[in-house]
């Protein structure tokens, strides 16, 4: 267990953050850690997560342990420190020393010391098999030890294919298919591929039970009659673009000002784009969405922080070269940490 203390700091100003809520999370994870008011796991736990006082600080005794900490304030961006070690060293030390187990123990000739558990030490016999192996200076004197026959030894010792066929009596390859020939030494072709359900104008394809199930997303995959259509099957097809602002906009203030590289189509009221706000407006935030100058859209954002995509004539193509605007409204409001993707279909 060891006392945990830390400041948050606000960015931009180092000036410490009061009211900040730092939550401690087990490593890797979303459990949030216990955390007590006292250097003991039976006494009183603390809330988690943690709130800042007026000077950024807190303080918790937390079990040893490599820990996540989020640093979340209404006034800054959320932030995680990941793979923070709390440790007491003295307790460290003492388990470090308590562990070791080794002025206890005892040997004897032709033994070898080896960790039998966390924290265990223990002997096992080192008999001359062993010895004899480990002190083998050549592979062959190795596989001598193991007793390995002059066959074996052939085998692993053959330097290309024509020395391991050699060995395994597989001769020089005369009469047999080699890899090398991709098949043209075969005697008779005609007869191979009828043997092989492969024989030329019998409309036959080498075929497996399990074809019969195909799913249905492979049959849509060799039904495709197009790129567009084969994309838009494996989901590749998507064309996205994001945008985002962090503080509140000026008057009228272009948010995002895109040139589209492939053709593409945003589907009717933009369905599939999504958005998300961090500080929600006092009132009905709307952004008009443009191509090539021209509304075609708009995307609001309500005081709830809900966000509703509205196209003004269906569905908007686009070519490559066309621009998609999006400008903000002529009074902004508070609205801040906004961020939005369109999603978009490639023709």
């Amino acid at each position: 267990m060891q006392r945990f203390t830390y400041t948050v700091l606000a960015r931009g100003t180092g000036m410490a953050l009061a009211d900040a809520l730092v939550t401690i999370y087990d490593a890797g994870t979303v459990d949030k850690a216990t955390l007590y008011e006292e250097n003991d796991t039976g006494g009183e736990t603390l809330a988690n997560p943690l709130t800042t006082d007026g000077y950024g600080h807190i303080e918790a005794f937390i079990p040893d342990g490599v820990y996540d900490l989020r640093v979340d304030h209404a006034a800054q961006p959320s932030r995680t420190i990941e793979d923070v070690q709390i440790y007491d060293l003295s307790e460290l030390s003492a388990a470090i020393e308590a562990g070791a187990g080794l002025g206890a123990l005892e040997g004897s000739a032709n033994q070898l010391p080896y960790f039998a558990g966390e924290n265990i030490v223990a002997v096992t016999d080192f008999y001359q098999v062993g010895r004899n192996f480990l002190g083998a200076t050549t592979t062959g004197e190795q596989l001598d030890e193991l007793g390995a026959s002059a066959f074996v030894q052939s085998i692993i010792d053959a330097a290309d294919a024509a020395a391991f066929r050699a060995a395994i009596g597989a001769g020089s390859g005369g009469g047999d298919l080699l890899a090398t020939n991709n098949l043209s030494d075969v005697a008779d072709a005609a007869t191979a591929r009828v043997n092989l359900g492969l024989e030329i104008g019998a409309d036959v394809l080498a075929y497996d039970a399990d074809l019969a199930a195909t799913s249905a997303f492979v049959k849509t995959l060799l039904a495709s009659a197009s790129a567009t259509a084969f994309r838009n099957a494996i989901g590749a097809g998507t064309y996205r673009i994001g945008f985002f602002f962090t503080t509140a906009l000026s008057s009228s203030e272009v948010v995002l000002l895109h040139t589209v590289d492939t053709a593409m189509t945003l589907a009717d009221d933009f369905a599939g784009s999504v958005g998300d706000v961090g500080t929600n407006p006092a009132a009905t935030f709307t952004m008009d969405v443009q191509k090539n100058g021209v509304s075609i859209g708009s995307i609001a954002i309500s005081t709830g922080g809900v966000f509703t995509f509205a196209t003004t004539g269906g569905a908007a193509a686009f070519d490559v070269g066309d621009q998609l605007k999006v400008v903000g409204p002529a009074v902004v409001g508070t609205a801040a940490n906004v961020s939005v993707t369109f999603k978009g279909q490639l023709d």
